[in-house]
């Protein structure tokens, strides 16, 4: 069965009497970002709406890869996305001042509007820039992505034991690396990187249409770009 952030935060709370929930709960946040960063979990596809003759959008900071980002102008009669596979285009070649409609594009770091501050935001950029006019919410940016939220306690995470392994595992070792650095850490680094490989192989067996009561899922639900 899925378990849940809670679940996590007691059983490291066995280990570490005094820890608050807030406190633990920051411990396997962290954790959960590495996991699904090594990993790579897809969750839902992201959806970013279009507008006419803007070439950059912005996207969450708390992406951690893409897989594949499309050009989508309609969906089928069986809620499939339909359209075009959008090519990466490395920044060195981001030299493409045409409108029209995109067929590549690139991640790039921009300062955010707000001219009080320095912070970096992400951005998608769109080559050429998207020139034809915006429809019934089409078209349309969908990004396949691995991307981390921050949980709650009460979220469910998985249904794979070495997930709840590996994340337990990867939180002791951050908290004594905090605390109590030496042999405790050094334990958990390992036990951490061996469930990983384990989660790995699952994660593995999976594509290739093995292992299918072992599937990770994580309950995300369809998000747009903030």
């Amino acid at each position: 069965m899925p378990f849940t952030a809670q679940s996590l935060v007691d059983q490291l709370q066995v280990l570490i009497p005094g820890v608050t929930d807030s406190e633990a709960l920051s411990y396997v946040n962290r954790s959960y970002k590495w996991l699904l960063g090594k990993a790579e979990i897809k969750a839902e596809p992201l959806e970013i709406a279009v507008t006419q003759n803007q070439q950059a959008y912005d996207i969450s900071n708390d992406i951690l890869s893409i897989e594949t980002v499309l050009w989508v102008t309609a969906v089928d009669a069986q809620s499939r996305y339909t359209g075009t596979e959008l090519k990466f285009q490395p920044d060195s070649q981001r030299i493409n001042l045409d409108y029209g409609t995109p067929d590549s594009y690139s991640i790039d770091n921009s300062r955010q509007s707000t001219a009080a501050t320095t912070d970096s935001k992400a951005q998608i950029l769109l080559y050429p820039t998207p020139s034809g006019a915006v429809s019934g919410g089409y078209p349309k940016i969908v990004i396949y992505t691995s991307v981390y939220r921050a949980l709650s306690l009460s979220d469910s995470v998985s249904n794979a034991v070495q997930f709840e392994d590996a994340l337990l595992a990867r939180a002791k070792q951050l908290f004594f690396e905090d605390c109590a650095p030496g042999e405790k850490s050094e334990y958990w680094k390992a036990k951490a990187n061996e469930y990983l490989r384990e989660t790995l192989d699952i994660v593995n067996r999976r594509q290739d249409g093995l292992g299918e009561s072992y599937i990770p899922s994580i309950s995300y639900s369809r998000r747009k770009a903030q």
